[in-house]
């Protein structure tokens, strides 16, 4: 978990100069352009994110003890977000993820800066990502 508290406090400082909600937009928006797009064969229907307003996706490998994310979106807003979530959650451990209270999401005032729809989508993403996170930890305990 230290691990997770150690990439929130980068993203804080990422946000530190966001002095409004406009400015919080804009830095979705910003981190959003330097989300990497996913490659054609992966935005099939399995990987893509109910929920959200935009076509988001999001894949999911395990490698060695950490879950790898990838994702996209083909709106800027909706990418930015996910750049958010993939900085905090991508390459932990599946109980870490599960654990991870998202209450970051609050303090840097993000949830406020969107939409009612933006957010839903963003709530959509980070479910997606600790279903995914919980399979894997089923499967290692068998259950």
């Amino acid at each position: 978990m230290k691990n997770i508290e150690k990439k929130i406090r980068l993203l804080k400082d990422l946000f530190a100069n966001c002095s409004n909600q406009e400015d919080v937009y804009h830095k979705i928006i910003e981190l959003g352009k330097s989300l990497k797009d996913m490659s054609p064969e992966n935005k099939i229907a399995v990987n893509k994110i109910q929920g959200c307003q935009s076509s988001a996706f999001i894949t999911t490998t395990y490698q060695g003890d950490h879950i790898h994310f990838e994702g996209c979106s083909d709106a800027l807003i909706s990418a930015g977000l996910m750049f958010i979530l993939l900085s905090v959650y991508n390459d932990e451990e599946a109980e870490a993820i599960i654990k991870a209270d998202p209450t970051f999401l609050k303090e840097l005032n993000i949830q406020n800066s969107l939409t009612p729809g933006r957010a839903n989508g963003m709530a959509s993403m980070l479910l997606r990502m600790k279903q995914e996170a919980l399979k894997i930890l089923m499967t290692q305990q068998n259950i």
